[in-house]
């Protein structure tokens, strides 16, 4: 999971830095610029979209992350446990 986060996040960072860069390079007020598209009217209705679909997105891989930490500590809480009720000590290598 670890390594599709980081992979993620590059990816994400190297697209909007060339999205960004292509949308300097070529327009003066991108925010308004008429696209007249069906559901986006300006390219700043379509930079909002992905602004909030990347948001979306890492809202989702945190959770997953999270749900993924809280079983792997649950599991090491139950294997001390265990090893307490055999051991007397929570001490787990």
């Amino acid at each position: 999971m670890v390594y599709f986060v980081n992979q993620f996040a590059k990816y994400n960072v190297e697209s909007n830095n060339q999205m960004i860069k292509i949308i300097e390079e070529n327009f003066d007020n991108p925010w308004n610029y008429p696209l007249n598209g069906y559901c986006y009217k300006t390219l700043g209705e379509i930079l909002e979209h992905v602004y909030i679909t990347d948001n979306n997105w890492m809202e989702y891989i945190l959770k997953c992350t999270n749900k993924i930490l809280i079983k792997r500590a649950s599991f090491k809480t139950q294997k001390q446990n265990d090893f307490f009720r055999m051991t007397g000590s929570l001490k787990v290598r």
